[in-house]
């Protein structure tokens, strides 16, 4: 994976984390939410990028923690 497709992940993580999530309304979104979040923190956990820096990794690994983590109490 090239770094720059790494950034964008974890920036998409980190939107789902605290954008997205808190804008959801209903548990339709929720569950829409709740679906896309898990694909993308799969794919997080499998991305592999050898020219990620440590601050790049660090990144990732506290997004996808708080991604787990709203996962782990939505109903």
């Amino acid at each position: 994976m090239k770094i720059a497709q790494y950034r964008r992940l974890t920036e998409s993580l980190n939107r789902k984390a605290h954008v997205d999530y808190h804008a959801c309304v209903t548990s339709q979104e929720l569950d829409g939410w709740r679906m896309i979040t898990t694909r993308l923190v799969d794919d997080a956990i499998h991305a592999i990028c050898p020219r990620a820096k440590l601050d790049d990794v660090k990144e990732m690994s506290k997004a996808i923690a708080k991604c787990n983590d709203l996962l782990a109490i939505s109903p």
